[in-house]
């Protein structure tokens, strides 16, 4: 779960890049949980094709991964897409505003 922000701003000659921890709990988006849940069960699955051919089935262990990626690409679009509805979301937004006021001076 994130716990942790990352600013990126452009000074025109410079681009800066701030990581700060999160001043707020960030919670689990459970849409987002349940798909990245969904892909990670398809990924073991495929990994377990993989150890039952005896580490032979290359295409088992590519679906494995593959599965895994395409589960972290789509736990980002729901974050994306559901963080902004969540509470947590203002205060966390305050927080970058926050960093770039102070980036400025």
């Amino acid at each position: 779960m994130p716990g942790e922000i990352f600013v990126f701003t452009s000074t025109g000659e410079r681009v800066l890049i701030v990581y700060s921890p999160a001043e707020t709990d960030v919670a689990e988006i459970r849409e987002c949980k349940e798909e990245w849940e969904r892909f990670s069960r398809r990924s073991a699955e495929a990994l377990d094709v993989y150890r039952s051919s005896k580490l032979k089935d290359k295409k088992a262990i590519d679906d494995s991964f593959r599965y895994r990626e395409q589960g972290f690409e789509a736990y980002r679009r729901c974050f994306g897409r559901e963080a902004t509805k969540q509470p947590f979301f203002l205060p966390l937004k305050r927080q970058v505003q926050s960093i770039l006021d102070r980036l400025e001076e």
